[in-house]
Formats: structure tokens, C-alpha cells, sequence
């Protein structure tokens, strides 16, 4: 017997109910899901864990003083220290006891949301019935509306929530993984990384003595510091810095600060090329911003390049310089199959001779042309090169510094002691105004030594290239005013240099631009290259890079 029409209708409306009420439990299943149980466990446990650590804090923070009645003397002092700056077990049990509390503020949420959804279903279920009985489709369909509307602001508010829970677990995350297992975080030793400036290699023995999940927690908690620990491979380096680069641009407090935009801008760079670009050391705070970026991981490199920035060059210029230094790369890596790094390392405070806009600083300018900074960044710049030697895996690895202008100051007094030479093999300083020593004599490298306290026994005079474009007025300064205050022209003959016979720059290319122009693409396509005609300056620094200083052109009788 077939349907009546009245029966018809009242099916559909039941259709449209049934349907309805499917679609918001399928929902409900896919976006509030959880067991509030089993995250309220979760958090159980750390507390609990939170709670024993904090009972073992208490119990070492008094050893000392239950000693000292009959212990004195250089040894108990030792101990005592060592307590106290290696065993900071309170801040692990409260970071135990945050991860708790969140995890049970998860619990929490998921709970409140799922007992919100219940009453939506109440709601729709005990409605649903008198919508049949009426044979009332628009009012079946306003209720199939309501309730997924209400369903959907359930979702949003819990993912919300989860969300901002989320951001608060993530640096404590690393505390649950070195603790898998044993429901406690693993002995992470000392809380503080080794100060700034400590030897790279006291640095790598360190950090080599830690477990991956000691490293982890180490540079979730203090990305900034290990960052900029020179002695850490480039990757963990990298990993630390990014990890700090988020964290400062991400805090509002710090919209307000000189360099907030060039950090923005240099986060927009190193985003261009994700895979090739190592973030070794980043300090936005600093004067003028400090920031090093390796293009190619330097301690997987047989050939590197370490470019130090000269003059007006704040934290916003370090992106034209990364171009210049993939430029090098390029070029570099036509000439070998060995793997190669190139570095732009600002790693002090550059001197800022003019302001945006080309109009003279508050100081006019002399401020870049005395040595004050120079002797600030030489020993940052002795250690990061010390560095890049320590975290080497090659065994073969040839370093060549590329300073430019005043950069080649910090390079030339990095390099300018004979008990602790520089670690590097070659300097190729460009545009250079001098580099604070009286001839290539007085510079001390280290090249291959195994111990960079000893200086090599190679001649320094041929590990020394000069390029100076005749029109540079910085190497070539009016009376050689900027030479006399910093030491003499590397690319005079009383220097004793190799000095390159180097293109000129294009007619248009004159004054500042002859300065600025070194480590750019050639301006004439096919630039020669062999040893009977000049050479371009890519093509020179990178030969020399690459061992084949043999064919860079010099200047006849001028630094031979």
C-alpha cells in the first residue's frame, strides 16, 4: 500500500531531522575530540614528578650547610659552588609542574567542550519531536541551522583554547621528552650555557658531552645564548637562532625597538632560501643589530669564506650582503666539486658614518675612522673563526677572511698577534683603509695548524690578496688621511702583498659606488679570467678561496 501525501511530507520533515542530527554528531565526534581522562592523567604525573623533584632540590640545597660544620676549606667551597650552579633542580620541577597544570587545562577545556555539545544534542533531541508532529520543514531546518551554528562557536572556542595551552607547552615540551621513560626530565647538568666568548672548543667538548635531548632542552630554554656560542655546529646554531628570531618578533614588546624592522626584513630573507642559509648568531638589541649567515653549512665545508662588513652597515644591510656572499658561493663553486661556505658575518658594531639618506651622524662621520670599534670586534672575531675550525668535520678545511673596508681593520687586528694568531689561511681584504698593522709581516695566521696557537710556517706575504678598484676612495684616500690613522695601504708596495690586478668599474661606477661595488656580479658579460688580463673580483676572491691563488693576475712590482 503506498504513502499518502500527508504521510510523504511527514517523512521528509523526519528525513531532514534524522540528517541533521547525523551531521552534528559526525561533527562533534571530528572537532571535539578527546579524553579528558586520559590528558588529566597525563598532568597527574608530571605533578607528581614535579612534586619528588622538588622534594630532591630541597634535599641537595641543604647538603652544603650539613656539611659545613665539619668540612672547610677550598673543597667544601668547590662543592658548595658546584651544587649551586650544577644542580638547579627547583626550576626543573616548576617546569614540570607548568606542563602539568597546562596539560590538565587541556583536560579541562576538551571536558567543558564536550559537556557543551551534549547539551546541544539535549536541545535539538528534544525538540525534534513536536517539528515531526507539526510537519514543519522550515522550522526542521532552522534547528539543523542553530544547532551546527552553536556546535561550530563549541569548536572555535576549544581549538582557541587548545591553541594559546599550546604556546605555552612548547617550550616545555623538551623537559617531557628528556624525561620519556623515567617520568622525570633527564640531569641537564649546568642550567646557564658557557658565557659568551668561551673557548669554541671548551664550547664543542660541552655541547658534545650532552644527550639530543639535553641539546633540545638547552636550546628551547636559551635559544638566544646558544645561538651565539661559537664552538656549536651550524645546524643546532641555526635551529637555536630561528627559534629566538620568532620569539623576539612574535613579542609586542619589541615592535618599538631600532632594529625590530631590519630583523622583520632579514626573517623575510632567510625565508626566500630555507634550505642553504644557516643562522649562526643573531642580536637585534645590539647597536645597530649584529647577525652572521653562513650560505652552505660551513662545517661540511672544505672552502670557506668569511666576509666581515665594513662601514654603514647596520642590521638592515646584512640581506644585500647574504646576495653578495650566494654570489661568491656561485662563482666559487664553478671551480670545485668540494663543498663550499660562504659567510657574511656581522658580528660588531659597525661604524655608522652617515644616516639614512646619505646626510652626516651625530658624531660627522668620525666616529668610522678611529679604531674603537675595530678593537671591539677583533676578539669576537678571532673566536668565531676559532669556531668554524672547532666544528669542522671535514679535516681539510682552507678558511679566507674577505673583509671589507673597515672590516678589514677588525680582520687585520684579529690577525695582528703572534701568540694568538688567526685561524684562518687567507685575507683578501676589498677597498681596504688600512688594517691597523704596518705591513703584511706584522698579520699572524694559523692556517691548517691542528693547534691555532701555534702560527703556520707558510708565508704569509703570498696568503695575503689586496683588491682596490682605483676609484675607491676609501682604499685610495685624499692624502691617505684614513691609511695614516689605520696603519699602511694594503696595496702599496711597503705592504708586501700580493696585490690584484682587478677590473675597473664601469664608467658610471664612481666614488662610493666604486667602493661598494667588490663581490658583485662582473658589470662586463664574459669577463676574462685567464692570468694575462685582469681579473674580476668574484672571480679573484674565489680562486683564491679554492686554492688557485697561482691564477689570480697581480700587479707587476707592487707587493711582489
Amino acid at each position: 500500500m503506498g504513502e499518502s501525501p500527508t504521510d510523504a511530507r511527514n517523512s521528509a520533515v523526519v528525513a531532514t531531522l534524522q540528517n541533521n542530527r547525523a551531521r552534528l554528531v559526525s561533527d562533534y565526534q571530528q572537532k571535539v575530540a578527546g579524553q579528558p581522562t586520559a590528558l588529566n592523567g597525563v598532568a597527574k604525573q608530571y605533578q607528581d614528578g614535579a612534586q619528588r623533584v622538588a622534594q630532591i632540590a630541597t634535599t641537595v640545597d641543604k647538603m652544603p650547610d650539613e656539611l659545613k660544620p665539619d668540612w672547610h676549606g677550598d673543597g667544601y667551597n668547590s662543592f658548595s659552588g658546584a651544587i649551586k650552579r650544577d644542580v638547579e633542580l627547583t626550576g626543573v620541577a616548576n617546569a614540570l609542574a607548568k606542563l602539568g597544570t597546562e596539560l590538565s587545562n587541556a583536560g579541562t577545556a576538551v571536558q567543558t567542550a564536550m559537556s557543551a555539545m551534549d547539551n546541544v544534542l539535549r536541545n535539538y533531541d528534544s525538540k525534534a519531536p513536536a517539528i515531526a508532529t507539526a510537519n514543519d520543514q522550515a522550522a526542521a531546518n532552522k534547528l539543523g541551522v542553530d544547532s551546527a551554528t552553536s556546535a561550530a562557536q563549541i569548536s572555535n572556542t576549544l581549538n582557541t583554547t587548545l591553541g594559546q595551552i599550546a604556546d605555552r607547552l612548547r617550550p616545555l615540551v623538551p623537559v617531557a621528552q628528556a624525561g620519556h621513560g623515567a617520568g622525570l626530565p633527564v640531569d641537564i647538568g649546568s642550567q646557564q650555557p658557557p658565557t659568551p666568548g668561551t673557548d669554541p672548543k671548551r664550547v664543542k667538548a660541552w655541547w658534545d658531552s650532552l644527550s639530543p635531548a639535553q641539546k633540545q632542552w638547552f636550546s628551547a630554554n636559551y635559544p638566544h645564548q646558544i645561538g651565539a656560542l661559537d664552538g656549536i655546529p651550524a645546524a643546532d646554531r641555526d635551529t637555536a637562532n630561528r627559534t629566538y628570531l620568532k620569539q623576539y618578533l612574535d613579542n609586542p614588546a619589541n615592535a618599538k625597538d631600532p632594529q625590530y624592522a631590519a630583523t622583520q626584513q632579514l626573517y623575510d630573507r632567510l625565508a626566500q632560501s630555507p634550505d642553504h642559509l644557516y643562522l649562526l648568531n643573531l642580536d637585534p638589541k645590539a647597536t645597530g643589530g649584529r647577525a652572521t649567515v653562513a650560505v652552505g653549512n660551513p662545517d661540511n665545508a672544505n672552502y670557506t669564506a668569511v666576509i666581515v662588513p665594513g662601514i654603514n652597515t647596520p642590521l638592515s644591510g646584512v640581506p644585500a650582503n647574504i646576495t653578495r656572499a650566494e654570489n661568491l658561493a656561485q662563482t666559487a663553486g664553478a671551480l670545485t666539486d668540494k663543498p663550499i661556505s660562504t659567510i657574511v658575518d656581522l658580528g660588531y658594531e659597525s661604524p655608522q658614518a652617515l644616516k639614512d639618506g646619505g646626510t652626516p651622524s651625530a658624531t660627522g662621520g668620525w666616529d668610522a675612522i678611529t679604531k674603537a670599534d675595530a678593537q671591539a670586534g677583533a676578539p669576537v672575531l678571532h673566536n668565531f673563526v676559532d669556531g668554524l675550525r672547532s666544528t669542522n668535520t671535514t679535516g681539510s678545511d682552507t678558511i679566507t677572511m674577505v673583509p671589507h673596508s673597515y672590516g678589514s681593520l677588525v680582520t687585520g687586528l684579529a690577525a695582528s698577534d703572534p701568540k694568538s694568531p688567526l685561524a684562518a689561511d687567507n685575507i683578501v681584504p676589498l677597498g681596504s683603509p688600512g688594517m691597523g698593522v704596518a705591513n703584511v709581516d706584522k698579520l699572524y695566521l694559523s692556517g691548517g695548524s691542528n693547534d691555532p696557537n701555534v702560527a703556520s710556517d707558510h708565508n704569509v706575504a703570498d696568503h695575503v690578496y689586496v683588491l682596490a678598484h682605483p676609484d675607491d676612495f676609501i682604499a685610495n684616500s685624499p692624502g691617505g688621511v684614513l691609511n695614516s690613522r689605520f696603519g699602511t695601504a694594503p696595496q702599496s708596495a711597503a705592504f708586501h702583498a700580493s696585490v690584484i690586478n682587478d677590473l675597473e668599474p664601469p664608467p658610471d661606477n664612481q666614488l662610493a659606488g666604486a667602493h661598494t661595488s667588490y663581490l658583485n656580479p662582473d658589470p662586463r658579460a664574459g669577463a676574462p679570467t685567464n692570468t694575462s688580463r685582469p681579473i674580476g673580483d668574484l672571480n679573484a676572491v674565489a680562486n683564491v678561496m679554492v686554492g688557485n691563488g697561482s691564477k689570480v693576475p697581480l700587479v707587476s712590482g707592487r707587493g711582489k
